[in-house]
């Protein structure tokens, strides 16, 4: 205190403006600045919280509608999944083939069945999957549960035009899963008709939920009496009498 009393009125007035903003230095270091940063963080926190009030009153309002395309798309799921076996055997392509002649007409002269391929998986292992798509599994293969595989199938035809396309129609419409992945034709002039092959991917999904059922193969008589029909039974009986 002596010090300021053997200053002069001017010595006084500047060393108390000195010390009001050393005053103000300190005040905004040690309590303005940090009061600002907490604010600041505050007012980061409260306008996310802000953001998520909004996003919740938006869903609120909108709750029925959610609900609504929810069950719509679950139920058109629900569909489009019914059109996927749980596993595909090479008897369903043989007894499929066999169908497609019998309502189309159309000669099938030859069938190739190659490996099944691995496609997309779904399920809860997919993290685990090393497979790539379109990679072969061969038989005896565990099958990853919900997951999408393809078991091509190759036919050799030969038929008119319109027996031809009431085939492919029959293949695109078919209630299992199907894809036309190659097709050739070429023309036989000696009868008129068509010729070629189709090769088609069949689907099917792995489903713990569905079991697989195999087609019904109809009973096939194997073997005649006479594969040459060369016996008349009724010369015969009539040379014995």
């Amino acid at each position: 205190m002596e010090f300021f009393k053997n200053l002069s009125a001017r010595d006084k007035k500047i060393s108390m403006y000195l010390i009001g903003i050393l005053l103000v230095i300190v005040v905004y270091a040690f309590a303005f600045n940090p009061l600002m940063d907490r604010y600041s963080a505050q007012k980061a926190t409260q306008d996310d919280l802000q953001r998520q009030v909004d996003q919740l009153t938006e869903i609120n309002d909108n709750l029925d509608k959610y609900k609504s395309d929810t069950a719509k798309l679950n139920n058109e799921l629900s569909t489009f999944m019914e059109g996927f076996k749980p596993d595909l055997k090479e008897e369903d392509s043989i007894v499929f083939a066999k169908g497609l002649e019998d309502n189309t007409a159309v000669d099938i002269s030859s069938m190739a069945i190659n490996e099944r391929f691995f496609v997309y998986t779904m399920g809860t292992e997919s993290a685990e999957v090393t497979t790539e798509p379109g990679e072969p599994i061969p038989a005896g293969t565990l099958l990853i549960p919900e997951t999408l595989y393809a078991a091509p199938t190759t036919i050799e035809l030969e038929g008119t035009y319109e027996q031809i396309k009431k085939l492919l129609s029959k293949i695109n419409l078919d209630v299992n899963k199907k894809a036309i992945t190659n097709f050739s034709l070429g023309y036989n002039s000696s009868n008129g008709k068509l010729f070629g092959s189709v090769t088609m991917n069949n689907y099917f999904l792995t489903d713990s939920d569905k079991i697989y059922e195999a087609p019904e193969l109809k009973k096939i008589q194997i073997g005649l009496s006479d594969i040459f029909g060369t016996i008349d039974f009724a010369s015969s009986n009539e040379d014995s009498e």
